[in-house]
């Protein structure tokens, strides 16, 4: 199964790049990528686990400024996976989520001298047999800051993540849970 997500995460980022370089105008201002994390604090019932979050992001133009702050909406396809080798079953599941992401850097006293962007996320949505949120942080950088002629975008994170429910597909299904992660997101700006 991870095999088969992480093969259909790839091929939509790179052959994407085709469909939308013809529809950039229409598209602009819209990313699409890929989210890695790795869990380095674990919640109720996930010791001894150890897994791996992959993930599709969007992110929109869309959104709200709010004085300094710019308020902005995008959407995520969350695969967790926290493999149990003592009981030969584990943790896993999916997340789809709504975020709400706030750009951080005119809050700050010198942003235009920045290269990088700083910003954070809330996020919720259905996660594993039930509702969960995602609250983070994160550090963007965009190539185009460093006269790289690519539209990409690294961002390396820290988030949490809750949700009520582990669902049925995990050993743990009724129980509420989260983990803490940090990853990077490589995000192709359309």
């Amino acid at each position: 199964m991870k095999k088969v997500f992480l093969a259909v995460m790839c091929s939509v980022f790179f052959f994407s790049h085709i469909f939308l370089s013809a529809q950039d105008e229409a598209l602009g201002g819209y990313s699409i990528g890929l989210n890695i994390g790795i869990p380095v604090v674990k919640g109720a019932y996930l010791d001894g686990q150890s897994g791996t979050n992959l993930g599709l992001i969007v992110g929109t133009p869309h959104g709200l400024p709010l004085g300094p702050l710019s308020l902005g909406v995008g959407a995520e396809v969350l695969q967790y996976n926290f493999p149990d080798a003592a009981n030969g079953n584990g943790f896993k599941g999916f997340a789809f989520l709504g975020t709400l992401n706030f750009e951080l850097n005119d809050l700050l006293v010198y942003p235009a001298t920045l290269p990088v962007d700083i910003s954070a996320q809330l996020g919720g949505g259905l996660f594993g047999g039930g509702v969960g949120v995602t609250v983070g942080g994160a550090i963007a950088i965009p190539l185009e800051k460093f006269n790289i002629d690519l539209p990409l975008t690294i961002k390396n994170y820290g988030r949490g993540n809750a949700m009520n429910d582990a669902g049925t597909d995990s050993n743990i299904e009724g129980e509420p849970t989260g983990w803490i992660n940090f990853g990077t997101q490589i995000a192709y700006n359309i």
